[in-house]
Order: structure tokens, then C-alpha cells, then sequence
């Protein structure tokens, strides 16, 4: 059984870990988010696709996040009028 959380002294080497052994043994496409770098959806989203393709340029993840947003935008719309 493995404990997790905000109040283990040592979460972040614990989610750092997992972290590695998910790429290691299921996927390469891990992405481990911090709350004090996500504030907002949209800095959420930027870190994900950053993570996601590191080879990204700023300028193209600016433009992936814009695209997201307006998709997720979109979405809302229709699922608030339904």
C-alpha cells in the first residue's frame, strides 16, 4: 500500500517516483502537474502540452493552448444549453 499527499514530508520524491516508473513500465505520455504552477486552467493546460511535447516551441504552445481553450470553450457552451 503506498500513502500519498500534501502533508507525507516526502510527497514530491514519492510522485516523482511513480512518476518514473509510470514512463518506465506504461506509457512515456506522463504528465505530473504542481499547484503552484497550474493556477489557472490556462497555465494548466500550457505545462501539460509542454510536458507532453518537449520539443514544443513557446509560440506553438501558446497557440495549442489557445485552441484547447477555444474546444473546451465550445464544449461548455453546448453542454450549459442542453
Amino acid at each position: 500500500m503506498c500513502m500519498l499527499g500534501v502533508n507525507m514530508p516526502d510527497h514530491a520524491t514519492m510522485f516523482s517516483s511513480l512518476h518514473k516508473l509510470l514512463v518506465k513500465h506504461i506509457t512515456p505520455h506522463v504528465v505530473s502537474l504542481n499547484s503552484s504552477k497550474c493556477q489557472a486552467l490556462k497555465s494548466a493546460i500550457l505545462n501539460v502540452a509542454l510536458q507532453l511535447v518537449p520539443s514544443l516551441s513557446s509560440q506553438v504552445a501558446v497557440w495549442f493552448l489557445e485552441f484547447i481553450l477555444l474546444l473546451l470553450i465550445d464544449f461548455l457552451v453546448l453542454f450549459y444549453l442542453d
